[in-house]
């Protein structure tokens, strides 16, 4: 009689190295997973009956430089640009993480988030500043 382990190989180098190399590709597979699932969320808030402030936020991950599904700066831009609402302007964008000259380690694989902050429509100064432009002055 036999026993069952007899049958079994000895884990060889080639073995071993196409265990490191699957299990590198079932990494990466989860990774792109959670990342192609990136989140969004944004905010308007109102501060007159025609104009307010808006915060977008954003999360993407990035794998040897390809931001799945698309940058996260691009996906707060475009979830505030979608509102459609007039006089949009952008007052204050922060990446997290943000290391400087070292975010080139973030290219290879690495996770951001973007907040994108501003304001929305016209607060009725505007329209007084243009008007205070347009009238020309009088000099003796």
């Amino acid at each position: 009689m036999q026993s069952r382990t007899a049958n079994v190989r000895p884990m060889n180098r080639r073995t071993a190295s196409g265990l490191v190399v699957h299990s590198a590709v079932a990494a990466l597979l989860v990774v792109a997973g959670v990342g192609a699932t990136s989140c969004a969320s944004v905010n308007f808030t109102r501060d007159t009956e025609t104009s307010g402030q808006f915060t977008s936020k954003a999360f993407a991950v990035t794998i040897a430089s390809i931001d799945i599904p698309r940058s996260a700066i691009n996906i707060a831009r475009d979830n505030a640009s979608d509102a459609r609402l007039t006089n949009m302007q952008v007052k204050e964008v922060v990446t997290t993480p943000d290391l400087g000259w070292w975010d080139w380690l973030l290219d290879i694989l690495g996770m951001r988030w973007v907040t994108v902050t501003g304001t929305w429509g016209f607060t009725g100064d505007e329209a007084k500043d243009a008007a205070a432009r347009a009238t020309p002055t009088t000099g003796s």
